[in-house]
């Protein structure tokens, strides 16, 4: 068994942690499975983007840089044509 606290071994007769001094607690509606026989958690790796998200995400930068550039052309030609 494992001190919940600081994860040290300690004997199953054990009130307390010799290593951290922490009341050791003992859930008993929950089933004995020894160590050895605990599956291993699964580790999930993280989603790769596919090619189509990729482009769908310049896209969106594509559009937005056209339309900067839009505004920023009828602003000069404002400029020009009103100074």
């Amino acid at each position: 068994m494992r001190c919940s606290n600081c994860g040290h071994e300690v004997s199953e007769d054990s009130l307390h942690c010799p290593n951290c001094g922490k009341e050791l607690t003992f859930d008993f509606s929950l089933p004995r499975i020894p160590a050895s026989d605990t599956p291993a958690v699964a580790v999930h790796e993280p989603k790769k983007h596919s090619v189509s998200d990729r482009a769908a995400y310049f896209k969106g930068f594509q559009m937005a840089n056209t339309l900067l550039g839009l505004v920023v052309l009828i602003a000069v030609a404002c400029f020009l044509i009103f100074a």
